[in-house]
């Protein structure tokens, strides 16, 4: 039976790239660990992010996007008592799509909603809402 990975912890990362007016790429590494349900998992992530328009309000920068997603997790989980021990690792992919808004003339905010399918045998599909502080420069 494959399954979403699911919790209320906060997944924490870094990442790093390159970026333009039109197009933005990172590398992504996550960690996700879940004391509710006993669950883990870190993740390798490349994003390849298109800018649809880029918006001025007053002295701020609106820039929504969508984006293209491929990597690689290892996934670990104990939720399932004595024996139900699952550690598994898999390629993912899928799409996010978001908006930046300038802070400053080198930092943006970032909010994102990521959605990843993965091939492995008890994971059917991992769901992030992303916050982020980038600093550009």
């Amino acid at each position: 039976m494959k399954q979403s990975i699911r919790g209320t912890d906060v997944e924490i990362g870094i990442r790093i790239g390159a970026q333009n007016e039109t197009w933005r790429t990172m590398l992504i590494w996550d960690h996700f660990d879940s004391s509710d349900d006993n669950q883990n998992y870190e993740k390798g992530l490349f994003e390849l992010d298109y800018y649809l328009f880029t918006s001025q309000f007053n002295t701020v920068s609106f820039r929504p996007y969508i984006g293209l997603n491929l990597g690689y997790m290892n996934y670990e989980s104990d939720a399932g008592g004595a024996g139900d021990d699952i550690s598994e690792s898999g390629f993912l992919y899928g799409g996010q799509a978001g908006f930046t808004v300038d802070l400053m003339d080198t930092v943006d905010l970032d909010v994102m909603y990521r959605y990843s399918l993965t091939d492995a045998a008890h994971t059917d599909h991992i769901e992030s809402f992303v916050v982020g502080i980038n600093y550009i420069y």
